[in-house]
């Protein structure tokens, strides 16, 4: 993601950063910046995973070959309605079980969101860059489980990971439907969502009470 965000950077400002004669900043500070956010996660991993401590940089590697094709017993798995084995399970696993899995009200947020950033993106050719990270965070990695057909089973589990930008983006798009109804003076409907938005949560925090110590089964 922070890849694809940078060459998108370069892509819109490279030409003007060329002509001022400040590529060679630019390169310094995002390498600054590579450096921490690499340094971080493997000082991070080293830390919380022994098996990574014994050899960093090669029990590293294997892990990732290790679960780029995961190893699993390939039991059925219940989706639809049906009987499937683990590795032939359908692409629209995940997104399906992200859409059925999540509030109705997260999911419509969310494709507003969708809207927004698409008719931004239109128009303006451009978009904020932390709905940019959002946007990434939600499909590039949707994107790879689907077109690389990756080993997920056990419904939402393997694909958490995805939800707190789907979240992101739903607040995006309600935010923005709060801002359109308030320029339009709809003072009412727009405290009716906002009480509408808290009462959801207020049911979350019941289910969740309620299922404590078991909260992990509510996703």
């Amino acid at each position: 993601v922070l890849i694809l965000l940078l060459l998108g950077w370069w892509a819109r400002y490279g030409l003007s950063a060329w002509r001022e004669h400040t590529v060679l900043s630019h390169l310094r500070q995002q390498m600054q910046a590579a450096v921490i956010i690499a340094g971080t996660s493997l000082l991070t991993m080293i830390v919380c995973w022994p098996y990574i401590t014994l050899n960093p940089l090669h029990n590293l590697y294997d892990a990732i070959l290790v679960m780029i094709k995961y190893p699993w017993n390939d039991q059925p798995v219940l989706f639809a309605g049906q009987l499937y084995r683990t590795l032939v399970l359908p692409r629209r696993y995940a997104p399906t079980w992200l859409v059925i899995g999540s509030p109705p009200a997260v999911v419509t947020c969310a494709c507003i969101g969708g809207i927004i950033v698409s008719i931004q993106l239109i128009k303006r050719k451009m978009i904020e860059a932390p709905i940019a990270v959002v946007c990434l965070a939600l499909l590039f990695p949707l994107g790879l489980i689907v077109g690389l057909h990756a080993t997920v089973f056990d419904t939402m589990r393997h694909f958490l990971f995805v939800i707190p930008p789907l979240l992101l983006l739903a607040v995006y798009g309600f935010m923005h439907v709060l801002t359109f109804l308030a320029y339009h003076k709809q003072k009412l409907v727009v405290a009716g969502l906002v009480l509408l938005g808290l009462i959801t949560q207020v049911q979350v925090i019941k289910d969740m009470q309620g299922l404590h110590p078991y909260e992990y089964m509510y996703f």
